[in-house]
């Protein structure tokens, strides 16, 4: 069982994420992922536009991980509508059901979030204390990742989401 505060735990789990990520054989070395430890629990790749990301998270207290496209910037509502009427075709190229999080139908979290959209899927099996298990979550936090990329960075699919050339 891994000890510390979690501040450590989150900054050691990513430190060896980032690790793993930017090996050549990791599949995600060029979606230049960026580990952000100010709040301890995510990366993202950072080459999308800032409003719009592709993000990972991992919850020490949830004992959960997620993936989830952030969308957050003044189309943000217009995107997620034109990807909500593909929803089935995406979902049966990514291969299972999503979790679409519109803040128009859920006043609470629009409350909490602003207008900010999500699609994304968890993993809420995990044992963050467990660092026997860290391979394992980081793996599938890996996988999916390249799974959402893949799913969501087509220029057909999202222009909005073009990644950066700068």
């Amino acid at each position: 069982m891994k000890t510390g505060s979690f501040p450590e735990i989150y900054e050691q789990f990513w430190a060896e994420f980032a690790t793993r990520v930017r090996r050549p054989d990791s599949g995600l070395s060029e979606l230049a992922l960026t580990v952000e430890n100010s709040r301890g629990a995510r990366c993202y790749v950072s080459k999308f536009k800032m409003e719009q990301k592709l993000e990972a998270w991992w919850c020490i207290s949830k004992k959960a991980m997620r993936v989830q496209v952030v969308l957050m910037d003044s189309g943000a509502e217009r995107l997620f509508d034109r990807l909500q009427q593909r929803k089935e075709h995406i979902e049966s190229e990514y291969g299972q059901p999503l979790v679409w999080v519109d803040p128009r139908k859920n006043p609470k979290k629009a409350k909490n979030e602003g207008k900010t959209y999500f699609i994304q899927t968890d993993n809420c099996n995990c044992e963050p204390l467990k660092e026997e298990l860290w391979i394992q979550q980081q793996r599938w936090l890996m996988t999916t990742l390249r799974r959402f990329y893949d799913t969501f960075a087509t220029v057909d699919r999202m222009p909005d989401l073009r990644l950066n050339q700068s």
